[in-house]
């Protein structure tokens, strides 16, 4: 399998280290890979069903077939321990991540919130911006009525320009004239 690496370059390598390089590694391409359970955890919470070799019986009937003795009681019960041990320390350790994530989890939740209360403060001061702006719209809107009620004003009243002025003007801004 022929692999690119950052520099660009090229490597050859085997397919089975690739997929155990992806089934190990948290990124892998510049891909960040979701992280899998470890199978033995699984098998203890009866999630899946202990793995069974195939290679596992001819390696049984080879070890009887050397006639070596079995292990002791105290022997087993060592390994056994030992077992119990290893279960228990990743127990503890996924009880301990367990309980970090939910720690972020909390303060994500916490700034989360704190976001929600500035967004209803930038809420409630945009609605006193709009109140007073349509405050001024009002005001100004009555001073126009004034001016209309005095006879100032658009309409064809003393102050407005004629239309060739008026086309002058539309013609400096790139408007086209009135008719």
């Amino acid at each position: 399998m022929r692999i690119q690496r950052r520099d660009g370059n090229y490597e050859l390598g085997h397919v089975d280290d690739f997929i155990d390089q992806l089934l190990r590694e948290e990124r892998v391409c510049d891909v960040q890979l979701p992280r899998l359970q470890n199978r033995q955890i699984l098998e203890e919470g009866n999630e899946l069903d202990p793995r069974v070799s195939v290679l596992e019986d001819d390696l049984l009937d080879e070890a009887s077939s050397d006639s070596e003795p079995e292990q002791e009681p105290e022997e087993r019960k060592k390994v056994d321990r030992e077992r119990r041990r290893e279960r228990s320390r990743d127990r503890d350790r996924d009880r301990s991540r367990e309980r970090h994530h939910d720690r972020d989890r909390n303060r994500r939740d916490r700034d989360r919130d704190g976001r929600r209360g500035e967004r209803r403060r930038s809420r409630s001061r945009d609605k006193a911006r709009r109140r007073s702006r349509s405050r001024s719209r009002e005001h100004k809107k009555e001073k126009r009525e004034e001016r209309s009620d005095r006879g100032g004003g658009g309409g064809g009243g003393k102050d407005s320009i004629s239309i060739e002025e008026t086309n002058r003007l539309r013609a400096q801004i790139g408007l086209p004239p009135l008719k």
